[in-house]
């Protein structure tokens, strides 16, 4: 999910202000990384997904709340 708040806030020009937090999260997925080489390769893809979701549900109209009701 914080890869997805990268990409998405990237995509729709967020300013990058806070990008020290995604960096100390991002940084305790190396432990992870150690026993899975793929894991962040994995994680991006997942992350891109979600974003492309969010942006497709945006620019067809759907609301907000109908994109938590179906992801819940």
């Amino acid at each position: 999910m914080e890869l997805a708040a990268v990409i998405g806030g990237q995509r729709l020009g967020f300013a990058a202000d806070h990008i020290e937090n995604h960096a100390a999260y991002i940084g305790s997925w190396l432990k992870v990384l150690k026993s899975d080489s793929r894991f962040l390769f994995t994680a991006a893809a997942h992350a891109q997904r979600i974003v492309d979701y969010l942006v497709a549900a945006s620019e067809a109209g759907v609301k907000t709340e109908e994109i938590i009701h179906e992801a819940a």
